[in-house]
């Protein structure tokens, strides 16, 4: 009886220790693949900042208003329109907003200058502000 009861404890005993040692080892990979799922997001945020990096560098904005040209906010003549848009690169987006104010012939001139200049043109329109009298500016 006394072998039965020694053999018995030797048995839970073992079985004790595998199912620790399975732990440990399940405990393991699931550090080894939180491990690998922070460095592979790590990779995709840095491929996802390039990628709005490619983006931003590929689309030149164009803005055409009352007040006259302007280029990612900042204004600019014709002259100097003309002298960025060969400097992009060759696949660039030119996108042009022009105010609903804005005659279709200064739009046709700024289109005809990227096309010119062998952009890929797109095109926006901005509704023109209001000042206080309702007329628009």
């Amino acid at each position: 009886m006394k072998n039965i009861i020694l053999s018995t404890i030797t048995i839970i005993a073992i079985s004790v220790c595998s199912l620790h040692a399975e732990d440990a080892e399940i405990q393991d990979e699931a550090a080894l693949l939180r491990q690998e799922i922070q460095k592979q997001e790590l990779v995709l945020q840095a491929l996802k900042e390039k990628l709005v990096t490619l983006e931003a560098k590929n689309i030149f904005e164009v803005s055409i208003t009352s007040e006259g040209l302007s280029t990612q906010g900042n204004p600019i003549s014709f002259n100097e329109l003309e002298k960025q848009l060969r400097e992009l690169l060759d696949d660039a987006t030119i996108l042009i907003r022009a105010e609903a104010t804005v005659s279709y012939k200064e739009v046709v001139s700024v289109m005809r200058l990227c096309t010119t200049a062998g952009k890929n043109v797109a095109i926006a329109t901005v509704k023109a502000e209001q000042d206080g009298a309702g007329q628009r500016r």
